[in-house]
């Protein structure tokens, strides 16, 4: 293996959930067909699918940590835009600043920073 690719959200309203990301970072929405959207941040994807019984959206799988520069800043301009605090900020044996966030679309995302 080389690196990850691509983050795959599975979402009922596929347009909105990458319109919805597209504000986090900034980036622009871009569709391989009408099953898959996405957009990219840096050399990634974060990419969305519809989500069926094999693949639903949710809490219970893995959690992606987005470095940010101010994880305080960041939870509060994903808070603006609707994401909800799943778990509060917690500071890691490594010094790391971590917080996860629930998205509009029930599916979770993680922040991590060297400064609160």
């Amino acid at each position: 293996m080389i690196q990850f690719d691509t983050v795959m959200y599975f979402v009922v309203d596929i347009g909105s959930a990458a319109e919805w990301y597209s504000k986090v970072f900034e980036s622009k929405v871009e569709w391989e067909n009408e099953q898959y959207a996405f957009i990219r941040v840096g050399k990634h994807r974060i990419g969305f699918h519809p989500e069926d019984e094999k693949s639903r959206s949710g809490t219970g799988g893995p959690i992606v940590y987005w470095q940010v520069d101010s994880l305080s800043i960041a939870m509060k301009q994903l808070e603006e835009l609707g994401a909800t605090v799943q778990r509060g900020t917690l500071k890691t044996d490594l010094g790391e600043w971590t917080c996860v966030l629930v998205d509009p679309f029930k599916n979770v995302l993680g922040l991590m920073s060297y400064r609160t």
